[in-house]
């Protein structure tokens, strides 16, 4: 049992550390984006939006950007309680069938039979992961954009046409920052 207390010791420090990573990584992403926050704040200001219009827009980038945060977590946290209650059934019905083993050849099939079933049920799990991600993923752009649309209408109809490019090109670099939150919830495989 050494051996095993061992190895499950070494599996929670990676976890540990893994959330730690995990929990840097998103505070980088909330001070790049805050930072991205006030840049777009001032070139809408200096464009010639309204101050109190051009704040009243990164706020609903603020708050939008907030709930994709809430709804990455949500989704992540979902899928780490399924994972781990299919590991736990996998490794009590692995010890019963080992338990009722006659032979160590028998235990050694059976070990060898529950190795490969825990690979391929990995394997099938990131694929729903990921399609999962991608759809949730899909949908935030999706909101994301017609808020962008919704506030160049703003401008426009203030005959704020420089402004509303201003916008278009905020949005661009709000995508591309959007992909880093969408890395900082996957997996190191789906990373790679």
């Amino acid at each position: 049992h050494e051996m095993l207390d061992a190895y499950k010791s070494g599996k929670e420090q990676i976890a540990q550390q893994k959330r730690l990573k995990k929990q840097l990584a998103q505070e980088r992403l909330a001070k790049r984006r805050k930072d991205m926050q006030n840049g777009h704040k001032i070139a809408l200001v200096d464009s010639g939006v309204p101050e109190e219009l051009a704040e009243a827009q990164i706020k609903e980038v603020e708050q939008l950007e907030a709930i994709e945060d809430k709804q990455r977590a949500v989704q992540d946290e979902q899928m780490q309680k399924k994972e781990a209650q299919l590991a736990a059934e996998r490794e009590a019905q692995l010890q019963t069938d080992l338990n009722s083993a006659a032979t160590e050849e028998e235990r050694k099939r059976i070990a060898d039979t529950y190795t490969k079933d825990a690979v391929a049920n990995k394997a099938k799990l990131a694929e729903e992961r990921a399609g999962k991600r991608s759809r949730l993923n899909d949908r935030l752009a999706a909101r994301k954009k017609a808020l962008t649309s919704k506030h160049k209408k703003q401008l426009e109809e203030k005959g704020l046409e420089q402004a509303a490019q201003v916008v278009e090109k905020q949005q661009d670099q709000r995508e591309k920052l959007d992909v880093a939150a969408a890395e900082v919830t996957m997996t190191t495989e789906e990373a790679e």
